[in-house]
């Protein structure tokens, strides 16, 4: 009896396959769900369940890590705050031709193994966002981007051992899945650096005094940055490239603060920032904001000028030189209001001693060491064209027409394609 149950179960492990069990010359499917029951009626190999498509000549008995893989760090998305001295750089976005901040930012990253060397020169594969763009020359301290990465140990100082010195990376923090720094930033604050002799009267005498920049000059330029306060048609602050007419929605944008420094001194010479925090700016916003600022003051002009050119005539306004503009810091209050307590907030109190150091050390000098001679060429244009006022303060193309028939008397605004600063962000 014993011999004779040995010898049926040797008879049935003769014939086990994969997915059938022969028994006494009778075939059941151990996989003939009613998806598969359909797939059998039109002659289509039963559905194995979802795996990963057999490479060449691998085995089936086991799938395990792959020997080939370089990394075996988890990738999660991040933000990664960092600053650079825009001098040596043509702008911040990824431009194969000349040397740009993502580039270099990049390849660090590569080196240091944060991106994986077949992901390196695809932002796409990576899903790279970038919070802010700058073009040629302007510089940023707080900036940001986000990306896939795979989590190296110390991150930060893996990637600085790879970057120049005008670049340096200051906090990297995991995020949400659907993080993206353009989307997920609610606002920018910029900077823009001026020495105080530019508020100088324009119409001088023998007998005016040394100009003295004081609280009374300071409480002009607040005055005329309040103007630009909340919500506004920006169409004449931006180029022939930007929502230039006041019938389009783009050219609408929001700002939240304004404000002018005390005076601070470097090397000699005097020097105010104006800060400006909006939620996104058009091209030039910024520097046709403060080129008017500048004008209205050392025109003696009333701030309401600034009113009238949200208005829908067209006008052309002073654009302010791009040296002076930096990007300061970057916000994201309705992203770190969710995130929390999973993901760190981006609020990068943490850096924000080494953010200052790096402003004062390589931006700063930068700046305050070319701005006398930017400015004085600046300043000798305006000068040499100056703004009619009559002009700019009409609101209605009649009003125009009446008064200037052949158009706003100024000369042909000409912004270099070198110096495209701020654009539609």
């Amino acid at each position: 009896m014993k011999e004779d149950n040995t010898s049926q179960i040797n008879h049935i492990s003769e014939n086990v396959t994969n997915d059938n069990v022969v028994i006494d010359n009778t075939t059941t499917n151990t996989n003939q769900t009613p998806k598969n029951k359909k797939r059998s009626r039109e002659g289509k190999t039963n559905y194995q369940g979802p795996s990963k498509k057999r490479r060449e000549g691998e085995s089936d008995a086991h799938r395990g890590p792959n020997p080939n893989r370089v990394n075996t760090y988890p990738k999660r998305k991040i933000a990664v705050l960092f600053g650079y001295n825009g001098a040596n750089y043509h702008g911040l976005q990824r431009n194969p031709d000349v040397r740009t901040v993502e580039i270099e930012l990049e390849k660090a990253m590569t080196a240091a193994g944060v991106i994986s060397p077949e992901n390196a020169g695809s932002f796409m594969k990576v899903t790279w966002t970038s919070c802010a763009r700058t073009d040629k020359g302007v510089s940023a301290s707080g900036n940001v981007v986000s990306l896939k990465a795979l989590m190296v140990p110390d991150m930060v100082d893996a990637i600085n051992k790879h970057t120049p010195d005008d670049l340096k990376v200051f906090e990297c923090n995991s995020a949400q899945k659907s993080f993206s720094a353009k989307n997920k930033c609610t606002s920018r604050l910029y900077h823009y650096i001026v020495p105080t002799y530019a508020f100088a009267p324009s119409k001088k005498s023998e007998d005016d005094k040394p100009f003295v920049f004081d609280e009374g000059v300071r409480q002009k330029i607040i005055e005329c940055l309040s103007m630009y306060m909340g919500t506004n048609r920006y169409h004449n602050f931006t180029s022939s490239k930007g929502p230039n007419r006041y019938n389009n929605p783009r050219s609408q944008r929001v700002i939240f603060s304004l404000g002018c420094s005390q005076p601070y001194t470097v090397d000699g010479e005097e020097f105010v920032e104006i800060s400006i925090q909006g939620q996104s700016f058009v091209f030039y916003q910024i520097r046709k904001m403060v080129g008017m600022v500048i004008s209205i003051v050392r025109d003696g002009q009333s701030s309401n000028v600034i009113n009238a050119c949200f208005q829908a005539v067209q006008k052309i306004l002073p654009v302010a030189p791009a040296l002076g503009l930096y990007l300061r810091k970057t916000f994201f209050e309705v992203y770190n209001s969710k995130c929390v307590p999973i993901h760190k907030a981006l609020t990068w109190e943490d850096t924000e001693d080494a953010l200052q150091k790096f402003t004062r050390e390589q931006i700063l000098p930068y700046i305050t060491s070319r701005s006398k001679e930017v400015m004085d060429g600046w300043l000798e244009e305006q000068d040499k064209y100056p703004l009619s006022y009559e002009y700019l303060m009409c609101t209605t193309q009649q009003e125009v027409n009446e008064k200037f028939p052949e158009g706003q008397p100024r000369f042909v605004e000409h912004v270099s394609e070198e110096e495209n600063v701020d654009g539609d962000k």
